[in-house]
């Protein structure tokens, strides 16, 4: 049926304005059943995948791929492997070993006890040693990077030796 204001539609052209008679068009109520009837197609994509992932359970999303098709295991299977995990996290292994303090920061520990204005003949003992200790570090340490060095060197001249044609690209000493 025509209805006089509803159904005339206002076109702006480029010389001007025109009305235009089209049933239906303006309808005041939308289609109630669709949430955005102007959604572009990627929106209503995103819709789509938005509402299945509200039907799936929150406990079957996850990142491993292969958990959907696993069987699930009993609740006492379950109980089982957390109570292991808990008593593994609370008891600590017989094998544990604490973490290594060299000598040398023992030896600065002690030192650092002693009263500083008492020069006794432990804390000249302890003050020898740890000097003892320092020289050898430094001669490790020294003989460590001529090591290195020797090893360095040695594979540049491996370089050189295999790779003819690009020898003009590598570092020169």
């Amino acid at each position: 049926m025509f209805s006089p204001f509803e159904d005339v539609l206002g076109v702006g052209l480029s010389n001007g304005f025109q009305s235009l008679i089209i049933p239906g068009a303006g309808e005041p109520n939308i289609d109630t059943y669709e949430n955005n009837p102007f959604a572009t197609r990627k929106e209503r994509a995103e819709q789509t995948v938005k509402n299945l992932l509200e039907k799936v359970p929150s406990e079957m999303i996850t990142l491993d791929p292969n958990f959907v098709g696993n069987v699930a295991d009993s609740r006492e299977d379950i109980t089982l492997q957390k109570n292991k995990i808990n008593f593994e996290a609370n008891n600590p292994t017989q094998n544990y070993q604490r973490p290594f303090i060299s000598q040398t920061t023992r030896l600065k520990r002690k030192l650092k006890r002693k009263q500083k204005n008492v020069i006794d003949e432990q804390t000249l003992k302890l003050q020898k040693m740890i000097e003892k200790r320092r020289i050898a570090n430094e001669k490790r340490s020294i003989q460590a990077k001529e090591r290195k060095k020797k090893q360095f060197q040695e594979q540049d001249v491996e370089k050189t030796k295999t790779l003819p044609a690009l020898q003009r690209f590598l570092r020169k000493n």
